[in-house]
């Protein structure tokens, strides 16, 4: 069962974000409905190497999957769902991005 981590300003509808997020995710994977969980942690603040407050004002959303490796087509597929629903809600939200940053982090190794 992944988890699915995502860190990112708090903004929008959350929720609906998580649904879309983890129902992508399952259907990637090839899982059923409760087989992923979504969760949110909100950032109150991004800012970019070199520069002072306000430097470097475009969030990195980080989208981190918690669980066992899936294999290469299979982890792709969930990683671009991902990514295209915090792509998709940051949009709706009016939260610029410069990116989505993706990982997963496997059972017992530290992120």
């Amino acid at each position: 069962m992944p988890v699915v981590q995502v860190f990112a300003p708090e903004a929008g509808d959350v929720a609906a974000l998580l649904a879309e997020l983890a129902d992508g995710v399952a259907h990637a994977l090839g899982l059923g409905g409760g087989d992923v969980i979504a969760t949110f942690v909100p950032v109150s603040a991004t800012v970019a190497s070199g520069g002072g407050p306000g430097a470097g004002s475009d969030s990195w959303p980080i989208v981190a999957f918690h669980g066992s490796r899936r294999g290469g087509d299979l982890e792709a597929g969930a990683v671009a769902a991902a990514e295209a629903a915090v792509r998709s809600w940051a949009r709706e939200a009016g939260i610029p991005t410069g990116g989505v940053w993706t990982e997963w982090v496997e059972p017992g190794l530290g992120a």
